[in-house]
């Protein structure tokens, strides 16, 4: 009997030792090796002169990231006629228009890019039209959230521009210092919101604690197209500060931007919080980036902003 119980002891070893083989057995993959291409990024503000940011793909197996690419050829065109050339500047890592050209609302654009070795890039985009904010209403310590802490509520209103898909980007910003006698902004940190067409990433918004936006939120008009839009949002009182100018008095008071962006960036926007919800995270689906830029990779747009003072 006891030879019994030795024999079924090492064959049970035997079989988990067989396994702990197979587990252990390692699996080679054979990753094609992908052909560097171009990479540009672009969105540029009102005022604000064109620029770009170009770099080279790297392989997914490669050691390092992508470093600035200094030695490409950068064009920026108007409705199809050449309208500036972008010239590298070392000390930022930017191309910048050298006739300072900037963006001007409705009009077409088209970013090209070419380099030795590289397939030629470009790109085009329309510039939104800005947006009016029309009303604001603002009632703070509206309502203290589970932890006891005070929130502001912030409700104001747009009128969308009917039978075209608009896409709209939100921030809060409180001052936070001067430059020339200007106020200088921030973007506030956390925001709540459970308008249903505000959009994030993942999981949406909420007006939960664990669940508050990082800084800005999304929007496109399918359900609102061509009426008056009203988004509310909540905010910490603690966060709603304001600034007075020493020399002039002026008091500087949290405000909402709302910008008129494109398509192509309200989709990259999406993409890059898709990722940064996946990222870490073993069960997540893979996450592409979204970009426009044709034969290559990032993003080339511009947007349009409408501010409104918070009193």
């Amino acid at each position: 009997m006891k030879c019994n119980h030795i024999l079924l002891f090492l064959a049970t070893a035997a079989v988990f030792s067989a396994c702990e083989d197979a587990f252990q057995k390692d699996v080679i993959i054979d990753v094609p090796k992908q052909p560097a291409k171009l990479v540009m990024e672009s969105n540029t503000p009102p005022g604000g002169i064109f620029e770009v940011y170009v770099a080279q793909s790297v392989d997914i197996l490669a050691p390092t990231n992508s470093n600035p690419f200094s030695q490409a050829f950068v064009t920026l065109y108007q409705s199809g006629n050449l309208k500036d050339t972008l010239v590298y500047n070392a000390g930022s890592d930017l191309y910048r228009a050298k006739n300072n050209t900037q963006p001007v609302q409705g009009n077409n654009y088209t970013l090209k890019a070419t380099a030795t070795g590289f397939t030629a890039v470009e790109a085009s985009m329309d510039v939104p039209l800005s947006v009016p904010i029309q009303t604001l209403t603002y009632r703070p310590r509206f309502r203290n959230d589970a932890n006891g802490s005070p929130r502001d509520e912030v409700r104001f209103t747009f009128q969308d521009a009917p039978g075209v898909a608009n896409h709209y980007l939100v921030k809060l910003q409180v001052p936070n210092g001067f430059s020339g006698g200007s106020a200088v902004y921030r973007d506030v940190f956390c925001l709540y919101s459970t308008d249903p067409d505000a959009e994030t990433g993942l999981t949406g918004v909420s007006i939960g604690e664990d669940n508050c936006i990082e800084g800005d939120f999304v929007m496109k008009d399918l359900r609102f197209d061509g009426r008056v839009k009203e988004v509310s949002l909540q905010v910490k009182s603690s966060n709603m500060s304001t600034v007075t100018n020493p020399t002039s008095g002026v008091v500087f008071r949290p405000r909402i931007e709302l910008r008129a962006i494109t398509a192509d960036y309200y989709r990259y926007y999406k993409s890059i919080k898709l990722y940064e919800d996946a990222e870490g995270n073993p069960f997540a689906e893979p996450v592409s980036i979204y970009t426009n830029i044709k034969n290559g990779f990032g993003i080339f747009a511009a947007y349009s902003s409408s501010f409104k003072t918070v009193q």
